[in-house]
């Protein structure tokens, strides 16, 4: 009998546990004046003036304004009080609904680093026809350049034409150039040549896998200091570049990538679309749709840059 309600005792205190790193959605959206939720077929939305979330229950996705993002853990439905992660709420949700609460922690952004992938003998993804990834990412690195200026917003770029350059050495660059904002540019591969898409990648928040899943550490690292900002700005570089290319939405996702994970300032990864899809990787070929997806990466640095002045 002791053995059971000792059993019993460090159960209820686990359950306490794992309960109190839960938040109620409800009361946490109802704080930035959301009414209550409205549950149907699996999916609870709140709406605000300006501003819709729809989660998916017993799902990491969550639609921001419609926009796919990715959340660290599941979501939990319950009768009438859907639950998240506290870290989620915090690090995910607040960031999006309130940006500018958190601009005090960084200066007004001066100078944009931007990280063209691969290079010199690092091709990276080869598709059937056409140039391969590290000369398409240069391409559009050289024209997201261009339209920055054009913003009358500064940049540098980790390299402005063909030439290997290590995974390390990237987020370096951040330090001694003086970096606010840190944008790899790549394009995607997969044994499925169906899939098709962009997605943008920050770095796990510390204690959380990848959204892909694998067993790979979990532990805090240098990108983690910028958690909160890092969210609002994959955002909206994910947002824009779907309004300028009409491509289809795979979200925000998460990474421990080393250009992010050693990144000192807010970083993102973006994978363009994928050269293993014949259509997509036709368009990509294309210059005209090179200059959309420039674009959209511009018109998400410049809204995330305005944040500081809102």
């Amino acid at each position: 009998m002791k053995l059971f309600f000792a059993g019993l005792n460090i159960f209820l205190l686990s359950a306490a546990v794992i309960a109190s790193d839960r938040v109620s959605i409800n009361e946490f959206t109802g704080r930035y004046g959301f009414p209550a939720g409205k549950g149907k077929g699996g999916v609870i939305v709140y709406r605000s003036a300006y501003t819709e979330l729809e989660f998916k229950g017993d799902s990491r996705m969550m639609r921001y304004n419609g926009c796919l993002i990715w959340l660290c853990a599941g979501v939990n439905a319950g009768l009438g009080d859907w639950q998240m992660t506290r870290t989620d709420a915090e690090k995910v949700l607040a960031p999006l609904l309130r940006a500018k609460d958190y601009t005090v922690r960084k200066r007004k952004p001066r100078l944009i680093l931007i990280d063209p992938g691969h290079g010199g003998a690092q091709a990276g993804a080869k598709p059937r026809r056409g140039r391969h990834e590290k000369d398409l990412a240069l391409d559009v690195g050289l024209r997201l350049r261009d339209e920055l200026a054009r913003l009358g917003i500064r940049s540098a770029m980790t390299r402005d034409r063909d030439l290997s350059l290590s995974l390390p050495a990237r987020p370096r660059k951040i330090g001694a150039l003086g970096a606010d904002v840190f944008v790899s540019i790549h394009m995607n591969s997969a044994g499925n040549t169906e899939a098709n898409g962009i997605e943008t990648y920050i770095v796990p928040a510390a204690g959380y896998p990848s959204t892909s899943g694998g067993k790979g550490s979990t532990k805090r690292v240098v990108g983690n200091s910028n958690d909160e900002l890092n969210s609002v700005l994959a955002y909206l570089i994910q947002r824009d570049m779907l309004r300028a290319t009409s491509a289809a939405d795979r979200g925000v996702k998460r990474a421990r990538f080393d250009v992010l994970a050693g990144a000192t300032c807010p970083a993102v990864l973006v994978e363009c679309g994928f050269l293993s899809n014949t259509a997509e990787n036709g368009r990509i070929q294309t210059e005209k749709y090179r200059q959309s997806l420039a674009i959209g990466l511009a018109r998400g640095i410049k809204n995330y840059v305005a944040i500081w002045d809102q």
